[in-house]
């Protein structure tokens, strides 16, 4: 299946356009 790249690419482009608030997570719960 190609579901593992699908969900990489989606991930990476939320990532993308949501970096302040990964940041913000980050900083609230390291993981």
């Amino acid at each position: 299946l190609g579901i593992d790249r699908y969900m990489t690419y989606f991930a990476t482009r939320r990532v993308k356009l949501t970096q302040p608030n990964i940041a913000k997570l980050a900083a609230k719960e390291p993981r």
